[in-house]
């Protein structure tokens, strides 16, 4: 019996030693504890929040509009110059009322023969196209300024209708390509470049109509 108890009491103090010892069974030991893994927060640095102009992405958007819309109030302006004195020039030549009006046409023919070429041309370079628009444009204007017949000042009409086609174009291509960065204002982007010609042919003609009293139908 005395032995019994003997063997018993071993066993017992053993199996309090292996749990005091288990790294696994001991509850307060810090390897039986799950780790908490703490989530970290990286902040992007480099990213550059662009300034604005007129509401607008300054570098993107504000400044390349900036400078088309200039552009184009200074050739509004210099058609709308035009539009009220080229019959009074028509006058002077000797051309008939019927003959100014062909000279009046001449460039919407242009206009619209030359729509579609101009606008691939535009589609694959758009500067150029701008470019060389302006330059046809101030050739015709030269051209229309020393004509002294009927041939020769419509087909400076003809060159300014070309020019004309060509560089608008390309500007509303450009447009379309700016409004592509800002989706949302589509529509304000159109609003301001029509603004823009209607403002550009408001100051050119009574700017036209006061060259013609001063210098004559040619300095228009």
């Amino acid at each position: 019996m005395h032995s019994v108890q003997v063997i018993l009491f071993s066993g017992l103090a053993r199996g309090a030693a292996f749990v005091a010892t288990s790294p696994c069974r001991a509850m307060n030991h810090p390897a039986s504890q799950v780790p908490v893994r703490t989530p970290t927060i990286t902040l992007d640095a480099t990213k550059v929040v662009e300034p604005t102009l007129w509401t607008l992405p300054a570098e993107t958007v504000g400044r390349p509009l900036t400078i088309l819309l200039c552009s184009q109030l200074v050739l509004f302006a210099g058609v709308g110059a035009v539009i009220p004195t080229i019959a009074l020039y028509g006058k002077a030549i000797g051309l008939s009322s019927a003959m100014n009006g062909v000279v009046l046409s001449a460039p919407a023919v242009a206009l619209t023969l030359l729509a579609r070429p101009s606008g691939g041309f535009a589609d694959r370079a758009r500067k150029p196209a701008m470019l060389l628009g302006m330059g046809i444009i101030v050739v015709s204007d030269i051209g229309t300024a020393f004509a002294n017949d009927l041939g020769t000042l419509v087909l400076a009409r003809l060159g300014l209708g070309a020019g004309r086609c060509l560089s608008e174009c390309g500007e509303r291509g450009y447009l379309a390509d700016l409004a592509l960065r800002v989706p949302s204002l589509r529509g304000e982007l159109a609003a301001a470049q029509q603004a823009t010609c209607a403002l550009g042919i408001a100051i050119g003609a009574p700017l036209g109509g006061l060259a013609v009293e001063s210098y004559g139908p040619r300095a228009a």
